[in-house]
């Protein structure tokens, strides 16, 4: 089992920056904004950062205003066209200064850098939990059936087999990828109903293959799932990511969703590694031919014993997997093919510097959240291993 300190290994600075980094982008809302945390007007105590609509004509007695007066979408025309942070800026008082300097929207850097935190936050660890789901599963799997645990005759095999691959041809087309106009929650609900469908296809083709061939004395053959989820986790790693991730970028609406779909779906052959390399070794102790023996089924013995000691070496993959991810992100937004304009982005911000190269801090302050926050990950993934 996983020991407390395996989780939480001690360290340094990496440690407080990781800690610095969840806590910004968790808390983004209420560091940078421009409406008030908490205020007292003629109609009482109210929270206008939580609020859609505010009355503007009201009187106000008592604010509780955020850090940063800016949100990453707002636009200081006085202080557009690059303000450095040292240069002289037409603000109204040293509060509503750019600490950071502005872009040459006039949009404010540092509230930018807070909001981009959030964006790299929530795409490094959602794509990794759609990469967890994916890889522990077929790797627990192929490791712990193996290529001669699942039996079935030849001619169950091929109808299997050749039903898989005419619903992958034959209803994967249906799916309305390419059209741009249908939101991504429409296509998504497509590909939820075309997996329910083959899923219950199969089931019901399973079922008829068995009443059919349950009074016949057949000789059973062993489908190789190990291998052939070897093969694909092989085909997966030789595949250029950053290149296939641009290729469905340029089908899909850019959005944080699609990069993290994109990035979850195509992420999980480390994941996969590790788990089935982890269920090989467990399936062999004698905690999991104890539950063998007293009739406990497979999918119980998976779930109870095989992955809760299988962890620790998943997690290191997930460490490594989260830094990679907040580069991909990083590099597509740079690209200008990653998420739409009206979302921060520490890749936005380094493409910004491209039109400008004397504004210098528009590279050197994203270049160097980047490098903390993937430094640490890394870090960390090094401390989970040792």
């Amino acid at each position: 089992m996983l020991k407390p300190a395996k989780i939480f290994p001690k360290g340094k600075c990496y440690r407080w920056v990781l800690i610095v980094w969840i806590f910004i982008s968790v808390f983004a809302p209420f560091l940078a904004n421009e409406k008030a945390i908490l205020q007292k007007d003629s109609n009482g105590w109210s929270m206008p950062l939580l609020n859609q609509k505010i009355e503007d004509r009201v009187k106000v007695t008592f604010q509780i205003k955020p850090p940063i007066p800016y949100h990453h979408t707002s636009i200081d025309y006085n202080n557009a066209n690059g303000i450095g942070p040292f240069e002289n800026q037409n603000v109204k008082s040293k509060y509503y200064r750019h600490w950071l300097g502005t872009d040459e929207l006039g949009r404010d850097v540092l509230a930018n850098l807070i909001y981009g935190s959030r964006t790299a936050f929530l795409v490094g660890v959602a794509s990794m939990l759609i990469a967890a789901l994916i890889g522990i599963f077929l790797g627990l799997i192929a490791g712990y059936y193996g290529d001669y645990k699942i039996l079935g005759s030849r001619r169950k095999l091929w109808i299997m087999g050749l039903a898989i691959i005419s619903l992958m041809f034959i209803g994967l087309p249906i799916i309305p990828w390419e059209i741009v106009s249908i939101s991504l929650n429409t296509k998504l609900l497509s590909l939820f109903t075309f997996f329910i469908i083959s899923v219950s296809c199969l089931y019901f083709l399973n079922r008829l293959i068995n009443l059919y061939e349950r009074n016949k004395a057949l000789t059973l053959k062993a489908f190789p799932l190990d291998l052939f989820i070897g093969r694909l986790i092989e085909i997966m790693e030789s595949l250029p990511l950053l290149f296939l991730i641009i290729a469905f970028s340029a089908i899909l609406t850019p959005s944080i969703t699609t990069i993290v779909i994109l990035i979850g779906i195509s992420s999980w052959s480390g994941i996969a590694k590790f788990a089935r390399a982890e269920a090989l070794v467990l399936k062999e102790s004698n905690y999991v031919n104890h539950a063998k023996a007293i009739g406990m089924s497979n999918f119980r013995i998976i779930y109870t014993h095989i992955l809760p000691n299988a962890l620790s070496p998943i997690l290191v993959s997930l460490a490594f997997g989260i830094s990679a991810a907040i580069l991909i992100e990083s590099s597509l937004s740079f690209l200008g093919i990653g998420i739409q304009n009206s979302e921060a982005s520490w890749g936005s911000l380094l493409a910004s510097a491209r039109q400008d190269y004397q504004s210098w801090w528009l590279a050197i302050f994203p270049g160097l959240a980047i490098f903390l926050t993937v430094y640490s990950c890394n870090k960390y993934a090094d401390k989970l291993s040792s």
